[in-house]
């Protein structure tokens, strides 16, 4: 973490006892920091019940240093009466990134190959950790070629159908790290925590936007203001789920969340946040388009079927494909939820989460495909204070037609 930054995450304190128990807890701090604040400090968990523990990091004011504390979960469990949780921050002096060139020009023949270097330097006091990604930033003379004919991927579980109101059996998978893929087609995501992710700035469309009324498992169909092109298909019209998804297919009512990539419907799938809601007893979804390039679908204080929530989140889509998905307001469960997208037969996803610890609010999550014409190499690192690093840029012209890109 950078001095004066802040971040929060998350681990679980769980009743585990198949039999009726109660289980106290208390968490405290051994020793005493000011850089960190822990929430809840303490509570009651039946049978099989679990609490998400929120840890806030602070470094305002905090020197570049290694900073160490442990949290005490002490409980009325007689076999297990207390465990540690270690707390590590590292805050360093903030990088500045500087490169150069500042532009790059390639003057290619169909077909052909070029390269050239651009060089990365920190000139800042503290470690440059870096990921480059590419977008195409002129669509009218973009001429998509097909991605190269991959290995279907597997599905990490066997489909399984969960009826309503019933857990899913199988285990939550949790990112390693707030940044993921490629996947197949060439789609990565990265989110706010991460360096160089997305930076969280909330939209709301509740005063403005179109809203929409819709039962349990229920969907609407609209028209988008642009012509959105995933996974190398062009769409206009997209359904909106209750059940936090968006999706080009035929299914926009499915309540039992899936871990991508599966089989089963909903495919052609966007979900930011793809659980059993209900917004028949309360909450509304909204969609709007500030600008002919932007569409928003905002669920406003939507609930969890049965009890839970509520949660307030969007998906923003942008004319040259990405996506991005924001977080204000996330209440419990926050663990029985799929984040991600998956093309319209299964053959490839991109996941960032399944039924696991991950959400906070304040949350951005972009998700954008590479420009297919456009590599680099290495495509992330670390820059030391005062060091550079050299990235190869490669320019590949296989595939397009004469013109400007």
């Amino acid at each position: 973490m950078l001095v004066n930054g802040s971040s929060t995450v998350n681990f679980t304190v769980s009743n585990a006892n198949t039999l009726p128990s109660t289980l106290n807890y208390t968490i405290s701090e051994d020793p005493p920091v000011t850089w960190l604040d822990v929430t809840p400090t303490s509570g009651t968990l039946t049978s099989g019940q679990t609490d998400v523990i929120d840890v806030n990091l602070d470094a305002t004011g905090l020197a570049a240093g290694t900073y160490n504390t442990s949290l005490i979960v002490a409980g009325n469990d007689p076999a297990n009466p207390s465990d540690t949780v270690d707390v590590t921050l590292v805050v360093n002096d903030a990088p500045i990134v500087a490169f150069s060139p500042d532009s790059m020009d390639f003057v290619l023949d169909p077909g052909t190959q070029d390269s050239a270097i651009m060089t990365l330097f920190n000139l800042g006091a503290g470690p440059l950790n870096f990921t480059l990604t590419d977008e195409d930033v002129i669509t009218a003379k973009i001429i998509r070629r097909p991605k190269p004919q991959v290995e279907r991927q597997k599905p990490i579980y066997p489909s399984v159908d969960v009826a309503k109101g019933e857990a899913d059996p199988r285990p939550g998978i949790a990112p390693q790290e707030g940044l993921g893929g490629p996947d197949a087609y060439g789609y990565r995501w990265i989110d706010s925590d991460e360096p160089g992710g997305p930076t969280f700035n909330w939209i709301d469309i509740s005063g403005v936007g179109t809203a929409v009324s819709l039962g349990d498992d229920d969907f609407v169909e609209v028209t988008l203001p642009f012509t959105f092109n995933f996974y190398g298909v062009d769409h206009t019209l997209m359904k909106i789920s209750s059940n936090g998804y968006l999706t080009f297919g035929p299914d926009g009512t499915d309540f039992s969340n899936d871990p991508i990539p599966d089989p089963n419907d909903p495919n052609d799938l966007i979900a930011p946040f793809w659980d059993d809601l209900n917004p028949s007893v309360g909450g509304m979804i909204y969609y709007y388009s500030p600008d002919p390039n932007t569409f928003i679908v905002q669920w406003d204080q939507v609930p969890h079927f049965g009890t839970g929530g509520p949660y307030t989140f969007e998906a923003i889509l942008k004319s040259n494909g990405q996506m991005l998905f924001q977080y204000l307001d996330m209440n419990s469960p926050l663990e029985s939820a799929t984040i991600g997208i998956e093309n319209f037969d299964a053959s490839i996803g991109l996941q960032v989460v399944y039924n696991a610890p991950y959400m906070h609010n304040n949350l951005a999550i972009r998700i954008a495909a590479d420009s297919p014409w456009l590599s680099e190499n290495p495509t992330s690192g670390t820059i030391l204070p005062g060091d550079s690093m050299d990235i190869m840029i490669i320019a590949d012209a296989t595939g397009l037609l004469g013109g400007d890109y």
